[in-house]
């Protein structure tokens, strides 16, 4: 500790800005805006400067987890573009934050969970699904006609044995050097 301090320079560290500060330790996603929106949670977020940003450009939206009425934007170098904040235009009528969205979603699958283990029960009881007219019938049957099984092949003693094949006599390459030299030599 005492080397790096004694060759320490101050003027080598570089001073965050306050934007840099507070998104220091925040997450962030990263989204395309679209003409001056950002979607993130199923939340809209609007601001003018979003406007000037050019189409189909990754932006980061640092987000806080336990407050949804804003979110910080920068661009992938970390240069901050905006603040924007939560509008109205979306499905639901308050902004939700992450912890909220993750606490809807485990309830969901409780209740999911639950409702599956209320129709198995009913099921076993043999009670009618409730909202369903018709009574379910079983589906006929066409019979097909009985297909004979696949019977192992007969083969020859014959079959697997191989012919020798007439061929022409071969030549050794010197025979066949001979011969030339003999052709050439009787046609002079």
């Amino acid at each position: 500790a005492s080397v790096y301090f004694a060759n320490f320079d101050p003027t080598w560290a570089c001073a965050l800005t306050d934007y840099e500060a507070i998104n220091l330790y925040r997450p962030f996603v990263l989204r395309m805006p679209a003409r001056g929106e950002v979607k993130f949670l199923n939340n809209v977020y609007a601001h003018p400067d979003l406007v000037h940003v050019p189409a189909k450009t990754r932006v980061r939206v640092a987000f806080d987890l336990h407050d949804a009425k804003q979110v910080w934007i920068s661009d992938l170098e970390g240069r901050f573009i905006c603040v924007a904040g939560f509008e109205s235009n979306t499905v639901s009528g308050f902004a939700w934050s992450k912890k909220d969205q993750l606490k809807q979603q485990r309830l969901q699958g409780i209740e999911k969970l639950a409702q599956g283990k209320v129709d198995h029960a009913r099921a076993e009881m043999g009670y009618v699904i409730e909202g369903e007219s018709e009574v379910l019938q079983a589906v006929p049957v066409i019979p097909r006609d009985v297909e004979e099984p696949l019977k192992a092949p007969v083969l020859e003693p014959a079959f697997n044995t191989q012919k020798p094949v007439d061929e022409a006599p071969t030549q050794t390459y010197q025979e066949l050097v001979l011969s030339l030299q003999k052709k050439s030599n009787d046609s002079n």
